[in-house]
């Protein structure tokens, strides 16, 4: 079992429908469940990315989620059952990028971001931008 099963069931306690079938489609009780989030931003329509940035207990973390409209694009939609949803909460958790605010400043600020299929994205880029400042702001008040 995996350790994301408990999770899995308290996030999504009525979602598992007689033919095993999650009619899930919100991240967001995966994504706050990781802990406070301070800054998020989705782009996209019916298939896009969410961007956030997550504080749990003094660290903080950059996650970012690919998201479709249908189970063949979207792996929260293609969860069958609770044990689906436990490794999809895995897979996210082992793709947060954990540390202070000065490695994800440090981050955000040297990441070759041309090479990542976002950087043409001017929502995206705007979004950087706001994650700068805070980190920025949040590495200035640490050093007072």
């Amino acid at each position: 079992m995996s350790e994301y099963l408990e999770l899995a069931k308290s996030l999504y306690p009525q979602e598992e429908g007689e033919y095993s079938y999650f009619s899930v489609y919100d991240y967001s009780p995966i994504i706050n469940s990781f802990g406070e989030v301070v800054l998020r931003k989705s782009i996209g329509d019916y298939h896009g990315d969410t961007y956030a940035i997550i504080n749990k207990g003094g660290q903080l973390g950059y996650l970012a989620i690919g998201w479709g409209s249908c189970s063949g694009c979207d792996s929260l939609q293609a969860c069958s059952d609770y044990d689906d949803v436990a490794r999809l909460i895995g897979r996210i958790a082992a793709g947060i990028r954990w540390g202070s605010a000065a490695d994800l400043l440090n981050y955000f600020t040297t990441h070759d971001w041309e090479g990542d299929y976002i950087y043409h994205e001017e929502e995206f880029m705007q979004w950087k931008t706001e994650v700068v400042s805070l980190l920025a702001k949040e590495v200035a008040h640490e050093h007072q």
